[in-house]
């Protein structure tokens, strides 16, 4: 009998709880709203850069989740604007894109990718870490 993976159960908040703005694909967004918040953050999604910015000028997240590649401003673009307004906000890049698009895009390298298609523990695992880069108080609890 085949059993479908499932998220294990995690019931220990982070140390500090996180805000997330999103700009992500229209496939990809539903997952951060079902998964992300079982783990203690809360979600924002954009439906554009620019809403993105608006929103980041106005209020304080914890981390920014971006598609590299997007219409109007690009997830470098983004992540550059909002970071002049946040400057401790930690950045969490998502590309389905080879390498050599995102070469183009001074995206390899960067210090957090998740390449698409994801599963909801990839994507919780990858926030959380890239969290610990910038947030090193919440190093002290283990990674979901």
């Amino acid at each position: 009998m085949r059993r479908s993976p499932t998220l294990p159960n995690h019931t220990t908040p982070p140390v500090t709880s996180a805000s997330c703005l999103s700009k992500t694909s229209q496939q990809f967004s539903p997952l951060l709203h079902a998964c992300l918040p079982k783990h203690g953050y809360n979600v924002v999604s954009a439906p554009d850069g620019n809403v993105a910015v608006e929103l980041a000028s106005r209020e304080r997240f914890d981390i920014l989740v971006t598609d590299v590649v997007m219409p109007g401003l690009n997830g470098r673009e983004l992540a550059q604007t909002v970071t002049a307004l946040q400057p401790d906000i930690a950045v969490l890049y998502t590309s389905g894109y080879p390498d050599q698009e995102l070469e183009s895009r001074d995206i390899v390298g960067a210090v957090s990718l998740l390449r698409k298609p994801y599963s909801a523990e990839a994507l919780a695992g990858a926030v959380r870490r890239t969290l610990e880069l910038r947030l090193p108080a919440l190093s002290e609890t283990p990674l979901p």
